[in-house]
């Protein structure tokens, strides 16, 4: 089906919604559930899902009487493979045992939002965003990605990356720039046309000496890996006076 076929045959479905999926519908829109927005009839690949949360990649399907069980089974193996995650409720369920529908696609939608440097772990009990305590427990210490649904005890958590304070460094001679940020071991996010580190006064000193333009910014701090392009680069706090000579802040520290 094409895009355009896709899009209209969504507006038929909402138009001729079963009274499952309006009674769901009325429970989750509007951001009723943890804040979650879902949309209705949604064009996802090449179907249309019945409910969707874009944010979490959460499909919820309900399956009325005459659902043919092979044809979801590829559907939702289709769907899976493209990263979402699926979650089918029989029709019945909806009408009856509309709170326990409602429980189950929340534990599916929770959040746990971090900064970088508490992106880091390997074992640790935090507290997701809908107050959620859970406990994460990975084989590796390894730093966990914005966007990424790790399980949680059968819980699927998904990690967002909190907004940090920021320096957003940019400038004409920006590789050398970025040469002496790694020179420095520090963490930086490296874009076309601009980097961001953390806030340090020394280095912002160092840099603006080096003729880039600094200024403070706030948002999600995604660093480049380590050398071998994984685990994170370790950076160094500056406690020393930042009227120093300047010429020091241009040598790596062992």
């Amino acid at each position: 089906m094409r895009e355009g076929q896709k899009t209209k045959f969504a507006r038929i479905l909402r138009s001729n919604m079963t009274d499952a999926e309006k009674h769901l519908w009325n429970r989750i829109r509007r951001r009723q559930l943890n804040t979650q927005k879902f949309r209705r009839q949604s064009p996802v690949g090449p179907y249309v899902a019945d409910f969707l949360c874009a944010d979490h990649r959460l499909i919820v399907e309900l399956d009325g009487g005459q659902h043919d069980a092979a044809t979801d089974v590829r559907r939702t193996a289709l769907l899976e493979a493209q990263g979402y995650r699926v979650l089918r409720f029989s029709n019945h369920d909806v009408l009856t045992n509309t709170d326990g529908v409602l429980e189950t696609i929340a534990r599916h939608c929770e959040t746990l939002t971090l900064d970088y440097a508490a992106r880091y772990l390997r074992r640790r009990a935090l507290t997701t965003d809908g107050g959620t305590r859970v406990v994460i427990d990975l084989p590796d210490a390894r730093l966990l990605q914005d966007g990424e649904t790790i399980d949680c005890n059968g819980t699927p958590i998904t990690i967002r990356a909190a907004d940090e304070d920021l320096l957003e460094v940019t400038g004409d001679t920006l590789p050398r720039i970025a040469w002496h940020i790694g020179n420095r071991h520090t963490p930086c996010q490296v874009e076309d046309a601009r980097l961001l580190i953390q806030r340090d006064h020394v280095l912002r000193d160092m840099l603006e000496k080096l003729g880039a333009t600094v200024r403070e910014v706030c948002e999600p701090f995604h660093p480049e890996g380590g050398a071998y392009g994984h685990g994170r680069t370790h950076g160094h706090s500056h406690s020393h006076d930042a009227h120093e000579d300047p010429n020091a802040h241009l040598h790596a520290h062992e």
